[in-house]
């Protein structure tokens, strides 16, 4: 991790507690942000970046590689990864709270499956409050956080071509919000 103290005309080199590769980094303001990596490495600053803390996933089971992270308010962080991984990091104070978020596809009344795939790319539209979620070049869900329904692309009639090629476009370059 590089960090500036003077708007980018220099950096030096932070050293961090792991040795595992860092996948993205991600602020909710000046001071407080989290960096996401492989095998379920979570780090995080509460001092712009000087000193990074561990907080990864200790649990076998969660130790995914993690791959997008991304902020939807003021103190809460979706993270996504491979094997269908989706967590809610929130800041409460000086302290982050890490939360499975099951995403479930129901098939039909009674049948339903969690999804696995290898999720690497998500970006929040802050006016319609959705997360979109995607992976291996394909938006596969979006979190509505209005009511934190998960909702299907192939189900969801409300998704016009130009917001999906939108969605893909921005998952792809990681430079823009959607509009659905």
């Amino acid at each position: 991790i590089l960090y500036s103290n003077d708007f980018g005309a220099t950096y030096i080199i932070q050293s961090t507690p792991t040795l595992e590769d860092l996948n993205d980094v991600v602020f909710l303001d000046d001071m407080n942000g989290v960096a996401i990596g492989n095998k379920g490495t979570i780090l995080y600053t509460i001092d712009a970046g000087l000193v990074w803390k561990d907080i990864s996933l200790t649990n076998v089971e969660d130790m995914k590689d993690l791959k997008c992270a991304s902020v939807t308010d003021n103190t809460t962080i979706y993270v996504v990864g491979n094997r269908g991984t989706v967590l809610q990091l929130t800041l409460n104070v000086n302290n982050w709270l890490i939360s499975k978020v099951p995403i479930i596809k129901q098939i039909d009344a009674i049948s339903s499956y969690e999804i696995y795939e290898n999720l690497n790319a998500c970006a929040f539209n802050l006016i319609t409050k959705k997360l979109s979620i995607g992976g291996d070049n394909l938006i596969l869900f979006y979190i509505d956080l209005n009511n934190n329904n998960v909702r299907f692309l192939e189900n969801d009639p409300s998704i016009s071509a130009l917001g999906l090629f939108n969605t893909i476009r921005t998952m792809e370059n990681i430079s823009a919000d959607v509009i659905f």
